[in-house]
């Protein structure tokens, strides 16, 4: 039965990494237990990194942030130096950059599937401004270089 072939199946990394939610389609497939020839060890990784620091940082902070800009949106600023020293110091900010561009590259390199994990994990955040401080980065850094 497809039961058994299951139970006898080998172990892939997929199988080893087992993460997020069990809802359907509430996080990519490869975060669960389906095979992808393209995320290895490395992506893994960088997304828990990215997690965690999601789920430290500013999850527990975007309501009140956003509370406090809709009663007074002239005058709230977001704590963003904090917020951005933060994020260097867990090597999350700017990670698609070089360490001589102030970037925080992950173990591995920096490749396409890394961008696609950290706008995902940057997004669980569900606040369009944390978004926007973590990603204008890699619209404006290029203008300057």
């Amino acid at each position: 039965s497809f039961c058994t072939l299951l139970a006898l199946a080998p172990t892939t990394m997929a199988d080893t990494f087992k993460y997020g939610e069990p809802v359907v389609y509430s996080e990519p497939s490869w975060y669960q237990f389906f095979e992808s020839p393209y995320y290895e060890p490395k992506h893994v990784a960088f997304r828990g990194k990215v997690r965690a620091f999601v789920e430290a940082e500013l999850v527990p902070h975007v309501a009140e942030w956003e509370e406090r800009h809709i009663e007074n949106p002239n005058g709230f600023e977001m704590p963003i130096r904090d917020f951005l020293r933060k994020a260097y110091k867990a090597g999350v900010f700017a990670p698609q950059w070089p360490e001589k561009y102030g970037g925080t590259p992950p173990e591995g390199g920096w490749d396409a599937f890394m961008d696609l994990i950290w706008i995902d994990e940057i997004g669980r955040s569900q606040s369009a401004g944390v978004f926007s401080a973590f990603t204008i980065i890699t619209m404006a850094l290029p203008l300057v270089l």
